[in-house]
């Protein structure tokens, strides 16, 4: 995940926030002996507004929310023909290729290393449910 903010005061920022995550499932055994997995890629981009709660030398307590767009690209892979492989996914009601509005909230802690670097961690689905950096 990368991203950047602009604080316009004290209690208020702004910034925009891009990431990507990779997964592959286990490999699901269906009764008729099929055998398939599903590999995806998720693709994020999000604006996010944020209230900085209080600051304690170094420290910045802060909360918002995000909006933005999640984009996801899975293909299976199994020992079926791939008509076959096709029918399941349909059936499961996986799509290989997803566009869809995001949102969440989101609380976080971090650190000013200087005045234009931090570290911290934030919880808040994005990416993924907890963020470090």
């Amino acid at each position: 995940m990368l991203g950047i903010d602009y604080r316009f005061s004290e209690y208020f920022s702004t910034g925009l926030t891009f990431g990507g995550a990779f997964s592959t499932s286990k490999p699901e055994i269906f009764s008729d002996g099929l055998k398939a997995t599903w590999t995806n890629q998720l693709y994020y981009a999000a604006l996010r507004p944020t209230v900085h709660i209080t600051r304690v030398e170094d420290w910045d307590f802060y909360s918002g929310f995000s909006i933005g767009l999640h984009r996801s690209y899975v293909q299976g892979t199994s020992n079926a023909s791939p008509g076959t492989l096709e029918e399941l996914e349909g059936h499961l009601g996986i799509q290989p290729r997803r566009t869809t509005l995001a949102y969440t909230g989101f609380a976080g802690l971090r650190r000013s290393i200087s005045h234009k670097v931090t570290v911290g961690g934030e919880l808040g689905f994005g990416v993924s449910l907890l963020t470090v950096g």
